[in-house]
C-alpha cells in the first residue's frame, strides 16, 4: 500500500465544478451535450464524442491562460 504524501498536496490547487449535461440516442450513445461552467455561468454545446472533447479542451485552456494571467498579477 502506497504511504501517503507528507504535508498538504491540496494547498493552492483550483477546484471546478462542471455539469454534464447529455442526450442520448435510444441505444445510449452520445447524440449531443453541453459543458456548463457553475462558476462562470458559461455554458457550451458540443455534438458528439469529439465535440466533447474539443469543448472540454478549449474549456482546460481557457483555465490555464486565466491562471497564467493571474500569475502576472
Amino acid at each position: 500500500m502506497p504511504t501517503p504524501p507528507a504535508g498538504n498536496n491540496l494547498a493552492g490547487k483550483l477546484y471546478a465544478t462542471l455539469v454534464l449535461r447529455l442526450v442520448l440516442d435510444q441505444r445510449g450513445r452520445l447524440m449531443h451535450g453541453e459543458l456548463v461552467d457553475v462558476a462562470g455561468g458559461l455554458s457550451n454545446r458540443f455534438v458528439a464524442w469529439r465535440g466533447l472533447i474539443r469543448t472540454l479542451r478549449a474549456w482546460l485552456t481557457c483555465q490555464e491562460q486565466e491562471g497564467a494571467s493571474d500569475d502576472l498579477e
